[in-house]
């Protein structure tokens, strides 16, 4: 049980210090910064509605699919090397962006299955 809890907060804990970090060397712009990490505490926060309530909304397939990219995406922006023929910090830029698509269409999922389960829960 305890475990189901860290896992995501360690999660979310690496992503803010590592994109904090990577902004402050200039290897990510602030704009990303901010839009992920406050898709991060919003959805967060919407869980907690959700659990105050009594409702349990599992993390989807989305969410672990936007994890995956931030990660690689970090990897790579954590690199100074090459990849693919194109500076490392390229390829890691494009990854998170392709990150912030899938993490802003997980936050929608999230948000759409809290509004159904608390219709449903309401009815």
């Amino acid at each position: 049980m305890l475990g189901k809890f860290l896992d995501p907060v360690a999660d979310k804990l690496f992503l803010l210090v590592s994109l904090i970090m990577l902004m402050k060397l200039g290897r990510v712009e602030a704009w990303l910064v901010i839009v992920l990490l406050s898709r991060e505490f919003l959805i967060t926060a919407l869980r907690a509605v959700a659990a105050g309530e009594g409702l349990v909304i599992a993390a989807g397939q989305s969410g672990k699919v936007k994890l995956t990219f931030q990660m690689i995406g970090l990897g790579f922006l954590m690199w100074y090397g090459t990849a693919f023929g194109l500076p490392a910090v390229v390829v890691g830029t494009w990854i998170l962006y392709i990150a912030l698509f899938t993490s802003l269409l997980s936050g929608y999922h999230y948000l759409r299955d809290f509004l159904t389960a608390r219709k449903l829960k309401l009815q």
